[in-house]
């Protein structure tokens, strides 16, 4: 299968670029297959700590990443976040508790 997407690492942060010309980088199956891949890669990455920098976030989505209750604290310090999906994460029910409490203005993305 080719790559449809894109993926480097430069100074801790990763870059992830839909590369799937012939079809306008239409969000195939396969490219969505992809593009999940990379996420998890970048999340699995010990480089990869730009998050942390961007506190201006208003709407941060982590489904599907490996992040755990350890990113708690750090994800509590986004006080303006107004959206937040941690769906199929390891954050446990008190990492929930903890960023509920953290972020009341925060709205949780549940899952489907």
């Amino acid at each position: 299968m080719a790559d449809l997407i894109q993926y480097s690492v430069d100074r801790a942060v990763a870059r992830i670029a839909l590369d799937s010309p012939d079809n306008r980088n239409a969000l195939s199956s396969a490219l969505m297959t992809q593009l999940e891949d990379r996420l998890a890669q970048a999340s699995d990455d010990e480089g990869v700590r730009a998050i942390a920098g961007l506190r201006a976030l208003e709407i941060l989505w982590l489904c599907r990443s490996r992040i755990t209750d350890a990113s708690v604290e750090v994800l509590a310090q986004f006080s303006g976040l107004r959206e937040l999906n941690v769906n199929c994460t390891e954050i446990t029910t008190q990492g929930m508790v903890e960023l509920r409490r953290a972020l009341p203005g925060c709205r949780f993305v549940e899952p489907d």
